[in-house]
């Protein structure tokens, strides 16, 4: 699974260590250029443009490690009995490999006269596959290193918080929910589940706006089709579709507001002495829904060029 890995790792045979309390910094940075490597060949710089994705990137993965770990940091720090340094190695890990697979469907259907084409993430599959997929590059190492880097926890710990993020869509708050998460006490898999959906919350309107614009290209396979040959679209075309992104900036305001709502009852499941700081680093979901507002004001009042430019397309019209 793990391509050339003596090149990162072959001098850990050299010296002892103590394997349970921390994961060899050369081990990370090993799971971090493959998990990184993978994502941008298979979803950045894949050969068929259509398998590249504008949302679930190796950026989005970064994001999602980084926060996990920021948010076990924050529990540890005020309940440091609960959460050791080797707990958040794994949290990077689990943020690391959390949508290593992503296999997705399409759906095609008529929208004022025109061709729409959908994708849609075969939920419940990628977060398994990329599971078994972080669980065998821990099982390479331990085989190549000929020692119990990772154990048997770990891999069902990994397993558990992947599963943690599957997505469920609320018909009622018009949002996503996780709902594996009521399955699991273990913070890394709550950790995860929050980073994994927190964008707004945690870097307000400026990243909630940017990853919702991404997730929309990513979604909208026909608009995709149609920028990447560049073909010039009939007025009545160009409607349906400005329709279209308008109704999404308005799903987006709906979202957040959906996210604002389940998040303190997510976060309570953490330890309690945590519940004041983690709530802190994810506080700003009041300035994402404000800045989805005044986005959705100014796109009624675009053209159709600039409405396209604005969420990220580069088209001709």
């Amino acid at each position: 699974m793990i391509e050339n890995p003596r090149v990162q790792i072959g001098l850990l045979k050299e010296y002892p260590t103590n394997w349970v309390e921390t994961i060899p910094e050369e081990v990370m940075e090993t799971i971090r250029n493959w998990c990184v490597n993978y994502l941008i060949l298979h979803y950045e710089v894949a050969s068929d443009h259509r398998a590249n994705l504008a949302y679930h990137d190796s950026a989005h993965s970064l994001r999602v490690a980084r926060d996990t770990v920021h948010i076990l940091r924050l529990v540890q720090s005020y309940q440091p009995s609960q959460i050791s340094d080797r707990d958040i190695q794994l949290g990077e890990i689990a943020g690391l490999t959390h949508d290593l697979i992503q296999q997705w469907g399409t759906k095609t259907s008529s929208l004022e006269g025109f061709i729409k084409i959908e994708k849609y993430r075969k939920t419940g599959f990628n977060e398994k596959a990329s599971a078994a997929i972080a669980i065998r590059i821990m099982k390479d190492i331990n085989e190549y290193v000929g020692r119990e880097i990772f154990t048997n926890t770990d891999f069902y710990r990994i397993n558990a918080a992947l599963l943690a993020t599957v997505p469920v869509y609320d018909p009622v708050l018009q949002t996503i929910y996780q709902d594996h998460l009521a399955l699991t006490d273990d913070p890394l898999a709550i950790a995860l589940a929050l980073a994994d959906l927190g964008g707004g919350a945690i870097g307000g309107r400026s990243r909630y706006q940017m990853e919702g614009d991404a997730l929309f290209r990513e979604l909208n396979d026909d608009i995709a089709i149609l920028t990447h040959k560049g073909i010039i679209l009939s007025a009545p075309h160009m409607e349906s579709i400005r329709n279209r992104i308008l109704d999404w900036s308005v799903g987006q305001i709906a979202f957040a507001s959906g996210r604002k709502v389940l998040i303190m009852n997510e976060i309570a499941k953490l330890p309690p002495n945590a519940h004041i700081a983690v709530s802190d680093f994810m506080s700003r979901w009041d300035e994402a829904i404000a800045g989805a507002e005044e986005k959705l004001r100014t796109r009624q009042k675009m053209s159709f060029g600039n409405l396209m430019a604005d969420i990220g397309y580069h088209f001709p019209n």
